[in-house]
């Protein structure tokens, strides 16, 4: 009888710790679901929105063009739904220019290229990456970079 009491304790709690999945939503309409922002980074297509729910996720890289939404780190929303909280860096390499990240709550860095949109980020760190070119029309709207805000090469020095 204990080990059934214990069973059916084991499964509803994991029930009610299963992370809802992350969406990625394409130009057309079609939507995947997967688990993991790794795989949401291998699977997007450029202009793909991806979706994250409440939860903690591993931190990656984008390569692609991408809009990444979270429930965001603003106090009224995470009381109602919990915050989305990267553990780890997030960014967007070679090919990631002209993304967005909103409504995240980062535990590392942000590393962001040309053209690449911040909207309601609180992270330790933001980074604007030039890699040997300047970087331009980077926007960083209503976020709070907790350590330092830094633009440039490894060096952090400011691009252009």
């Amino acid at each position: 009888m204990r080990f059934f009491l214990l069973a059916v304790m084991f499964i509803v709690i994991k029930g009610f710790t299963q992370q809802a999945p992350i969406a990625i939503v394409s130009a057309n309409g079609a939507t995947k679901l997967v688990n993991t922002l790794e795989q949401a980074a291998q699977q997007a297509q450029d202009n793909d929105i991806i979706y994250i729910p409440a939860g903690s996720y591993s931190g990656t890289t984008f390569s692609k063009r991408v809009t990444v939404i979270g429930v965001g780190h603003h106090p009224d929303s995470a009381s109602a739904n919990g915050r989305t909280f990267i553990d780890g860096d997030i960014g967007f390499s070679s090919g990631g220019e002209g993304s967005t990240l909103d409504g995240v709550y980062v535990n590392q860095y942000v590393y962001l290229m040309s053209s690449c949109k911040v909207f309601r980020v609180n992270a330790q760190y933001i980074v604007v990456q030039c890699g040997g070119a300047s970087a331009s029309s980077v926007l960083i709207e209503n976020s709070i970079a907790r350590n330092g805000l830094f633009g440039g090469n490894g060096a952090y020095q400011f691009c252009g």
